[in-house]
């Protein structure tokens, strides 16, 4: 069963018009093609990719400004803020970020996030596939306040091609000499699988959305750090990206530093304390650098050489600064301690995700938290 409806929105691209058919559930039966969260709905039949915790988790993360004692300390990463700027929802007009850039956002879903977040901020959402367009779009449409309407708008290009609206003069964010350097957040969530069509026959027999959400034959982590450096408000600006492992993780940090983008954040997620890591989320800033300090470092001094021995050999990401590290848990407990109806999550995932999904702490638990 189908509910068929006209997408179209003025405050997006013109001629943005697509016929949608919304797919309807058996009676009694769950909506599989939608996410639920607080304020807003977010359908995603029709992308490649699913709502799922890789996109909550970047979502909640790029929304926090300050530290909550006992569940968010110190500060996430250290951003120049007016003072009384403290924690999020604290914004007023002309704070911090003025412009966000979601690249491959897919159904929209951390777009809408930000747009609820950052209560003054624009968000431009990037994405190549068309039905990951389209669905965006429906999505925007039916959110529940004009407000985040007006803020957003979607763009089916590839990033490498993307050329970021002029903002007007009340929205602009940059003062930079670079004109393209406008954004002050830039969030991702980037393809899994290395893979080249050509080379490898399964891949490109998948699904045409699916192959492009996970695969990197479209983008690759070079392409995503340069797109991201030109597009970063120099010092001030952060971009946020969720990395699976061991792919794209492994070499990230190299490929970075290449890039001239310094990591400020890295956050070691877990299922459960004890638990391997499972994701990396990463913050990035365009800052000042030692003249000639560019590349990769190399390989430590070898030890004597004895025999045939060979010289050791620098590991991916070996070197590379981080200015701050930190362990985060989604679950308090494995599943065999708790079986997954009962599973409980952390203080620090019920707060980051507190005003965003219906599952997360009620008031009376976020004082308690507070405490």
């Amino acid at each position: 069963h189908v509910r068929r409806e006209l997408v179209s929105m003025s405050s997006l691209p013109s001629e943005a018009e697509v016929v949608y058919d919304v797919p309807v559930p058996p009676p009694g039966k769950r909506d599989r093609g939608a996410f639920k969260f607080k304020r807003f709905t977010v359908r995603h039949d029709m992308c490649g990719m699913k709502v799922g915790t890789d996109a909550v988790l970047l979502g909640g993360y790029a929304g926090l400004l300050g530290p909550v004692p006992g569940v968010w300390e110190p500060l996430p990463f250290e951003v120049p803020l007016p003072d009384e700027i403290t924690c999020r929802h604290e914004h007023v007009p002309g704070t911090w970020p003025r412009r966000i850039l979601d690249i491959g956002c897919g159904s929209g879903v951390i777009s809408i996030m930000m747009l609820q977040t950052y209560a003054h901020a624009r968000v431009d959402s990037v994405d190549i596939d068309t039905d990951a367009y389209n669905q965006a779009l429906y999505n925007i449409q039916h959110l529940p306040h004009d407000d985040w309407k007006s803020r957003i708008t979607v763009h089916n290009t590839p990033i490498q091609r993307f050329q970021p609206p002029s903002p007007s003069s009340s929205s602009s964010s940059s003062s930079s000499s670079h004109p393209s350097a406008c954004y002050d957040l830039i969030v991702c969530a980037p393809p899994w699988f290395p893979g080249d069509m050509e080379e490898e026959p399964y891949i490109k027999g998948m699904d045409q959305k699916r192959r492009i959400a996970r695969h990197t034959h479209t983008l690759t982590m070079q392409e995503l750090l340069s797109c991201a450096r030109g597009l970063l408000v120099p010092v001030t600006g952060r971009f946020k990206v969720i990395l699976s492992l061991p792919h794209p993780a492994t070499g990230f940090l190299d490929l970075a530093h290449e890039a001239g983008l310094t990591c400020l954040e890295r956050v070691y997620v877990h299922d459960n304390p004890g638990a391997r890591v499972i994701r990396y989320i990463d913050t990035y800033a365009l800052l000042p650098r030692p003249e000639g300090d560019v590349g990769t470092p190399e390989a430590g001094p070898a030890a004597p050489m004895m025999g045939n021995k060979k010289k050791k050999k620098r590991k991916p990401d070996e070197g590379i600064p981080i200015a701050q590290e930190r362990h985060f848990n989604i679950y308090t407990a494995s599943y065999q301690a708790q079986p997954m109806v009962h599973r409980i999550y952390t203080d620090q995932y019920k707060w980051m995700l507190r005003d965003l999904c219906v599952h997360m702490l009620k008031e009376e638990d976020i004082e308690g938290a507070k405490k």
